[in-house]
């Protein structure tokens, strides 16, 4: 555009120079080529075609002009108070600000904050895992008193009005497909993330199915199978608030005394239900068979006991089954698997106990995954400063006051009597976690590790427990596999949390630091985790064997 203004600017002072002559394009291109370019050259550039630039700042407005000042000084007060954007939130904060990562932009080149955190140098190195939401697991039905779409087809009335009294009002995933599936005379398999509601998602249909049976004249027994002794007691517990207006019996498995045979539902441990059926001989009467927490009681940990279990119960289409007495493989019971987690290893345990083609699974669409309600840090440390590093978190969380709990897991027992000690000068009562669940309200420190050997057995003492005041779970030795961390987080963020859950994870061995890149590569991916495993008590165990050999 610049190069025409010059030429027309050139051409009229060139016809002015002539004014004899009126300037035509004949006229113009007669004349020599040098004679324009001289004329070019030679006269000025008018002022008439220059367009000055104003150097002058123009204000730019963030707000309209027709605002008064109050209106505009309570707009910008309102606009101080609101969040910012989703875009503009961290998800991952690392201490390296270059490895940090917003919530609305996944990672592109999968760079990891903790990926060389083998090497000393990287020692109080950290990077936190930001929750992105306030509530517990979410809710499959948005409507208020969802419950009342099950009645009375699926949900007994009075199962229905005692759980609108514990203030369930609306049915988590799991609990509304497990409702659906129950009619039918499948085997089910429930895999869910831990807080989930796993336990009244088979309770409450289980219950009503029991109710429904009463009043038709058939008389049906359920057994539900327990790891261990806390989460008996909190399963009975449970079972025993929805059955509260209802005239059903329950009945839990002790060493103390014999249990009568007048029930309807029995909870105990798989070794105290094999011995109790074994001597009562009334088996054949269950027609429901619960296996809690399965993936720990599929391996290879409960092989011996569950084999007898299964050979005095008769197990409806399955091999396991080997009642003479009908050529019907479908008589039997019904077997619902409950478990947090379901790898493929799993699956194959649960196809050797029920037919496949007879079992039905129930996943969550979050299963494998993190707690989106769980803030999680990750601390490169070195082993001389945990503890105190770990008096300095108990200080933090005694400050806040209030009734909320905190626990501490160690990699073995050894360690945990370690770390108790260490505390003894703490101002505030620290304990060890000792099974049975503990009722001592008082105290808000529990020192636990997830294992406990039991002879030729290995048991996960933490797993399923539900503990509504815990509000920070410190591993004080990362897990070693990727399924305990599941579960150890899963102690917080659970549905029946009174308190928002945070996670503080020390590391300083080079298998907590492959862990480790797992769980912020899968944060940073937002996928579930990877290489989750199946028989983890029988691969602990095979450890401990090799260490004392």
């Amino acid at each position: 555009m610049t190069t025409i203004r010059r030429t027309a600017f050139v051409l009229r002072r060139f016809s002015s120079a002539h004014p004899s002559s009126k300037f035509s394009p004949d006229k113009f291109g007669s004349l020599e080529r040098s004679d324009i370019r001289v004329e070019r050259l030679s006269y000025p550039r008018s002022q008439d075609f220059e367009f000055p630039v104003s150097k002058r700042k123009v204000k730019e407005l963030s707000v309209p002009t027709s605002l008064s000042k109050s209106k505009r000084e309570q707009l910008e007060k309102l606009q101080s108070r609101e969040p910012p954007p989703p875009s503009h939130l961290c998800f991952i904060q690392c201490s390296r600000p270059e490895f940090n990562l917003l919530e609305s932009n996944p990672s592109i080149n999968h760079s990891l904050c903790s990926q060389y955190w083998e090497k000393n140098k990287y020692s109080d190195d950290w990077f936190v895992i930001k929750r992105t939401t306030k509530e517990a697991p979410s809710q499959f039905a948005k409507w208020e008193n969802a419950w009342e779409h099950y009645v009375p087809d699926r949900l007994d009335p009075l199962i229905r009005d005692v759980i609108a009294d514990l203030g369930l009002k609306t049915p988590t995933y799991v609990q509304t497909q497990c409702l659906q599936v129950f009619p039918s005379r499948y085997h089910i398999f429930i895999a869910a993330e831990t807080g989930s509601g796993k336990t009244i998602a088979y309770a409450a249909p289980l219950l009503s199915r029991l109710l429904h049976r009463r009043r038709k004249g058939i008389n049906e027994k359920a057994v539900i199978l327990a790891v261990t002794a806390s989460l008996k007691e909190q399963t009975f517990a449970v079972l025993s608030k929805l059955a509260a207006k209802t005239d059903l019996k329950l009945a839990m498995c002790s060493t103390e005394a014999s249990t009568s045979n007048d029930w309807d539902v029995l909870v105990g441990t798989p070794g105290l239900v094999e011995k109790y059926l074994r001597n009562s001989g009334n088996g054949s009467d269950v027609k429901h068979l619960i296996l809690d927490e399965a993936d720990m009681i599929l391996d290879e940990s409960f092989t011996d006991v569950l084999t007898e279990i299964f050979a005095l119960i008769p197990i409806a289409n399955s091999v396991t089954n080997t009642d003479t007495s009908s050529e019907d493989k479908s008589n039997g019971a019904r077997v619902i698997f409950c478990s947090a987690s379901c790898p493929e290893e799993l699956e194959c345990l649960a196809d050797g106990v029920v037919d496949r083609q007879f079992l039905r699974y129930i996943k969550s669409p979050k299963l494998h995954s993190l707690s989106h309600n769980v803030e999680m840090k990750f601390i490169r440390v070195r082993e001389k400063d945990k503890i105190t590093r770990l008096t300095e978190l108990l200080s933090e969380d005694m400050k806040r006051g209030g009734l909320n709990q905190t626990i501490v897991f160690c990699k073995d027992r050894a360690t945990a009597v370690f770390v108790h000690q260490q505390l003894q000068s703490f101002e505030h009562d620290v304990a060890l976690w000792k099974s049975p669940l503990p009722h001592d309200n008082e105290t808000r420190i529990f020192i636990a590790t997830d294992v406990a050997a039991r002879g030729s057995r290995v048991t996960l003492l933490l797993r399923g427990i539900d503990l509504p005041r815990l509000s920070h779970v410190i591993n004080y030795d990362l897990s070693r596999h990727a399924v305990d961390f599941l579960h150890r987080i899963g102690r917080v963020g659970r549905l029946s949390s009174s308190f928002l859950g945070r996670v503080t994870s020390f590391v300083r061995t080079p298998s907590e630091v492959r862990l480790t890149n797992v769980i912020e590569l899968a944060a940073r991916l937002g996928r579930p985790l990877s290489n989750i495993e199946a028989d983890v008590s029988g691969q602990i165990r095979r450890a401990k064997e090799n260490e004392d050999n």
